[in-house]
């Protein structure tokens, strides 16, 4: 997920109209700069401040957030 990496650049040569929800790290210590992964395409994003990785595996907040998430517009049938 660096930035131009040639994952990124294909991932933009896609064409994109499904709902996605990019979460992110300002200070994530696996992706490095962390803001490579706000994907611009993504319909919402989400950024977790403390500084790792699983954090939103466990985060009740990120939680409820990806669950509204999916049960907005037409992510689920």
């Amino acid at each position: 997920m660096r930035p131009n990496c040639q994952f990124l650049r294909r991932l933009d040569e896609v064409p994109w109209n499904i709902p996605t929800l990019a979460v992110w790290c300002p200070l994530d210590t696996m992706v490095i700069p962390g803001s490579s992964a706000r994907w611009e395409r993504a319909t919402q994003t989400l950024c977790c401040l403390p500084p790792v990785h699983p954090w939103p595996l466990f985060s009740r907040r990120f939680q409820r957030r990806i669950a509204e998430f999916l049960l907005e517009g037409d992510v689920i049938p």
